[in-house]
């Protein structure tokens, strides 16, 4: 049986150009047609903290990793210690796992992958 390897980590961030932490992204087909069919409200445009995050990990671990937060936050927020964590078990590629072992090489690697207004701490 294989040990979980959760990874956490604090993250600030300014939300005026997020739609909040929460990923928007509609997960099923059906859910998605329903909502090109009407105009979309600006929050709907707007790129999440939590899909930028994902993004920047997923760049690094060369999987898709979902990453998931204490709370959420709506469009326009801002935090300063928001608490999120992924499970590294599911990460294969061996160039992360030896790069990226220690904390401080994990938070460098992913604010050169964030924009300037989302830091991890």
């Amino acid at each position: 049986r294989k040990c979980r390897m959760l990874r956490v980590l604090v993250v600030e961030f300014d939300g005026t150009r997020y739609c909040g932490w929460q990923s928007q992204r509609a997960r099923d087909r059906g859910r998605r047609a329903a909502v090109d069919g009407r105009k979309r409200r600006r929050s709907e445009e707007l790129a999440s903290i939590q899909e930028t995050l994902e993004g920047a990990i997923e760049r690094l671990a060369e999987t898709e990793v979902p990453v998931t937060s204490c709370s959420r936050t709506d469009a326009g927020v801002h935090a300063l210690g928001m608490v999120c964590a992924f499970d590294e078990t599911g990460i294969q590629c061996s160039s992360y796992h030896a790069k990226y072992n220690c904390d401080r090489e994990l938070v460098r690697a992913l604010n050169t992958r964030l924009p300037n207004d989302i830091a991890v701490r």
